[in-house]
C-alpha cells in the first residue's frame, strides 16, 4: 500500500466522532481540510461517506469508498469491496497524495501504512464519543514536524499539527 496520510480533527484524547459524525465541526478546520486534500485521493469507509454533505463524494477529489455491499451507489465515488481492491485503485494515482479520512475501522486496518498525519487538535476533552484514532503523541516513532500557533475558534482553541512517522 502506498504511503498514506491521515487527516483528522481530534480532541485532547484523540477522539474523532460520535454517532457516525465528527465530534466538532468548524469552518476553520473544514477550510484547512479542503486546502490540503483538494485534487488528491480520499480513502474512506461507507459510514464516513454517509456523514459527508449530501452523502456523496467531495468535489475536486477522487473519493475511494470501501463497502462490503457490491451494489452500493453514491455520487462521485469509486467503490471498492476489499482492501486489495482499494490498493489496486490507489495504484491508478501515482502522482496523488492518498488521504485516509475515516472511519475508525479503516484507520485500524490501514494505520501501519500511514507515514504522515495532518491533525487539527481541539484544546478540549469531549465526554461523549465513540470513535478514536491512535494517539500519535504517545508513539515513539511519530513526531511533530510542524505546528501552527493556536487559533481561537468560536468555542475552543485549535492547533494545526503535522506528524511524520520516523521509523
Amino acid at each position: 500500500m502506498k504511503d498514506l496520510k491521515l487527516i483528522f480533527i481530534v480532541d485532547e484524547n484523540w477522539n474523532i466522532g460520535i454517532n457516525g459524525d465528527m465530534l466538532y465541526k468548524t469552518r476553520i478546520d473544514l477550510d484547512h481540510f479542503k486546502t490540503i486534500t483538494e485534487g488528491q485521493v480520499l480513502l474512506m469507509g461507507r459510514k464516513t461517506l454517509e456523514a459527508l454533505p449530501g452523502k456523496k463524494g467531495l468535489k475536486n477529489r477522487i473519493n475511494i469508498v470501501l463497502s462490503r455491499n457490491q451494489d452500493y451507489q453514491a455520487e462521485n465515488i469509486k467503490l471498492v469491496n476489499t482492501l486489495d481492491q482499494m490498493e489496486e485503485e490507489i495504484k491508478k494515482y501515482p502522482d496523488k497524495k492518498i488521504f485516509l479520512i475515516g472511519g475508525q475501522n479503516l484507520v485500524d486496518q490501514l494505520f501501519p501504512y500511514c507515514t504522515y498525519a495532518y491533525i487539527t487538535k481541539i484544546n478540549y476533552k469531549f465526554e461523549n464519543f465513540d470513535t478514536s484514532i491512535p494517539n500519535l503523541d504517545q508513539m515513539d516513532n511519530w513526531q511533530v514536524v510542524k505546528a501552527s500557533q493556536p487559533i481561537a475558534d468560536q468555542n475552543y482553541t485549535l492547533t494545526f499539527l503535522e506528524y511524520k512517522k520516523i521509523s
